[in-house]
């Protein structure tokens, strides 16, 4: 599955963390919105739209504390269904059977409320009916299928009744139809798993202190269980260093990796110098203005009719309908401007920017791009690359014995001639296998992980994204399907809060119907409150990072790598994380 990687960037949480990032490294002052008289509230499309942009383009610039609450639904479902398509089977393959079970069972209960077995001499008839109907679904349902899928010439084509043809005719034509089961199934995941979960994301921006900070946060609340974990993000612009809190991490290097670390990383934050020279000179910058440039011209080429105001009390009439806690909050602005855009256009408008702003790197840096691409040219691998992968997660030792005694095997039950099982030579594949893929064998875990942090490597990560992005091919949504913006301004023009609804799966290449899960996007925007801490949950001294509380990662994994008695081998460490997964699954069964 293909992500639209700008789907994602100019969602609502991702514009408030990635492109306010964008910002922080190139705005040198700020700058505020025009002021907006309120009796300018019922604007025309084209203005709507431009008041919008202005207001996007602003907050490149303001100062300002946010929060981003998102929230799924999956209701279309099982609610508002016409029982009409509702299919009363699984599929056309199971009808005789689940038919015939269905039959049986009600005819069991009725032997059982007249206090008679099944088998008393008065059920013979119905229990025979049942068997002859049962055998003549079957061999009708065999000869159809055959009349399906095999090339039969008119007068061979096996002989099928009418009313079983046309039966398993239109069952096949509704195999997208939901069952009862399925129905049942997404009542359970809506009740046990979308009510109960909240995705947060707040911090703080600041582009003239080249500061952002980032609080993702998950919490699932039902009568018994409470559960909530969090990740606290601190971007240092202006150093170019990133800062990731340590905790959620530290237990896995311990297991993983590090078997001397103890407490060593308690109530510390890891840094990550984003500005290590790997890269050209001035790419980040270049990076930034690209993205602003990009994102500006595709908001001027929004669709004009798609925009219009709203008063703030038609918010509530909306469908589908803003979760309720999401709406209190939105209800207090001045009026809101909507756009609305189909699914496919809106999935084109992420293409068309990863395309711009690949053209754009592209026309920067041709060697860095050329690099990238032909690095994602080496990722394709034929099957014996897939069997090496494979032999990764097993010993060496035992996993090329399997190998030879699989190839003894064939070559001694072979009819062939075929020389390459006669020559077969298990050490020189052993050799091979060790030479080509020391990676599994010799590398630390340590040195394949700086690796894939260092600063190159991230940006041709993000080149290849961006080339998958503008070169995927999209499916065709369901035309009902609509992404929804909303933003909500006070009398002066102020952006408040912006809101997005959507098909979940409209970020991703997917299919979509009518019956996909939404997801509910909320940002609000306010003045940065002193008063307040930037982590609620860290300590005073652990606020902002600096050289004590917080332990550079490339300098770790480089002495990490030379303690030779406590380095891991990257094959050592997904052995491990291999085990611990099939342990996880054996408990869950």
């Amino acid at each position: 599955m293909n992500t639209s990687f700008f789907a994602l960037w100019s969602s609502a949480p991702y514009r408030v963390g990635a492109m306010l990032v964008a910002g922080s490294l190139v705005i040198t002052g700020c700058q505020t919105t025009r002021s907006m008289q309120p009796s300018q509230t019922t604007a025309i499309p084209a203005q709507a739209k431009d008041r919008v942009n202005a207001a996007l383009k602003a907050q490149y610039r303001k100062s300002m504390s946010y929060h981003s609450n998102i929230e799924f639904n999956n209701r279309a479902k099982f609610t508002a269904i016409d029982p009409k398509t509702i299919s009363t089977v699984s599929s056309v393959y199971s009808y005789c059977e689940e038919t015939h079970d269905a039959a049986y069972i009600k005819l069991l209960k009725q032997a059982e409320a007249a206090g008679l077995e099944i088998d008393d001499a008065r059920y013979d008839t119905p229990r025979q009916s049942l068997e002859q109907t049962y055998v003549a679904c079957e061999r009708n349902y065999s000869a159809w299928q055959q009349n399906q899928y095999d090339d039969y010439a008119a007068d061979e084509k096996q002989a099928v009744s009418p009313y079983y043809q046309d039966l398993f005719d239109r069952m096949e034509a509704r195999e997208d139809m939901l069952s009862k089961e399925e129905i049942e199934s997404a009542k359970a995941t809506y009740e046990q798993w979308y009510k109960p979960l909240s995705v947060n994301v707040q911090g703080v921006y600041q582009p003239l202190a080249g500061k952002l900070t980032v609080l993702p946060s998950a919490q699932y609340d039902t009568r018994n269980h409470h559960t909530s974990i969090s990740q606290p993000l601190y971007l240092d612009a202006k150093s170019g260093n990133l800062y990731l809190w340590a905790d959620n991490v530290a237990i896995l290097n311990s297991k993983f990796m590090d078997k001397k670390l103890g407490t060593q990383w308690q109530n510390k934050w890891l840094k990550l110098s984003l500005n290590d020279g790997s890269l050209p000179k001035g790419f980040g910058r270049t990076l930034i203005k690209s993205h602003l440039s990009v994102s500006e011209r595709m908001n001027a080429r929004a669709d004009s009719a798609s925009f219009k105001t709203l008063p703030t009390t038609a918010l509530a009439a909306l469908t589908p309908k803003i979760p309720a806690h999401q709406l209190s909050v939105m209800q207090h602005s001045d009026y809101v401007i909507a756009q609305t855009q189909s699914v496919d256009a809106y999935r084109q408008t992420g293409k068309e920017m990863s395309a711009l702003l690949f053209n754009e790197l592209k026309a920067a840096y041709p060697e860095l791009v050329a690099e990238a691409l032909a690095e994602a040219d080496s990722y394709d691998y034929d099957d014996e690359g897939a069997v090496a992968e494979a032999i990764a997660f097993d010993d060496s030792e035992s996993a090329m014995a399997t190998l030879e005694a699989t190839a003894d095997a064939e070559a001694e039950g072979s009819d062939s001639d075929d020389e390459a099982y006669r020559a077969y030579d298990a050490d020189a594949e052993r050799d091979a296998y060790n030479d080509d893929d020391s990676d599994y064998t010799e590398k630390t875990a340590a040195t394949y992980i700086a690796e894939k942090l260092d600063g190159a490597y991230l940006a041709k990560a993000l080149i290849r994204m961006l080339d998958g992005s503008r070169n995927v091919e999209l499916p065709t949504a369901d035309s009902s399907l609509k992404v929804q913006k909303l933003y909500g301004f006070d009398k002066q023009g102020n952006l408040l809060w912006m809101h997005m609804q959507s098909p979940a799966g409209a970020f991703v290449d997917k299919a979509l119907d009518s019956t996909s899960t939404i997801a509910d996007i909320l940002t609000t925007y306010s003045r940065i409150d002193r008063s307040q801490k930037d982590f609620p949950n860290l300590p005073t001294g652990a606020q902002t990072p600096n050289a004590q509380n917080s332990v550079d990662i490339k300098a770790y994994l480089e002495a990490l790598d030379e303690d030779k008695d406590n380095a891991q081998t990257l094959e050592g460490m997904r052995m491990r994380l291999f085990s611990m997964m099939m342990m996880a699954s054996a408990m869950t069964r």
